[in-house]
């Protein structure tokens, strides 16, 4: 059941990675993903899983900043982190 509830999510389009993300309230990550399919972001989530380490969620910070102009909010990636795994 597992592998069929990540399929569906990695078979997501744009609008419902945004739907979910605005509905989780992520509303940094939805304008984050804005362009991005399902895939992209449960890509997003394992490469943060995967390599848990300061130098991942570096890189994420500086594409927060350069792409919205903001500082990335760890309470709202956390809870990014968290709805996946719940959800899945």
């Amino acid at each position: 059941k597992l592998q069929e509830e990540v399929k569906s999510m990695k078979e997501w389009t744009k609008e419902e990675v945004q739907r979910w993300l605005i509905k989780h309230e992520l509303g940094q990550m939805s304008r984050l993903l804005k362009h991005e399919e399902g895939r992209t972001m449960l890509h997003l989530y394992r490469c943060l899983r995967t390599n848990e380490n300061h130098e991942m969620i570096k890189l994420l910070m500086e594409d927060v900043k350069h792409r919205l102009s903001e500082t990335l909010s760890i309470v709202e990636l956390c809870r990014f982190l968290c709805r996946i795994e719940r959800e899945h």
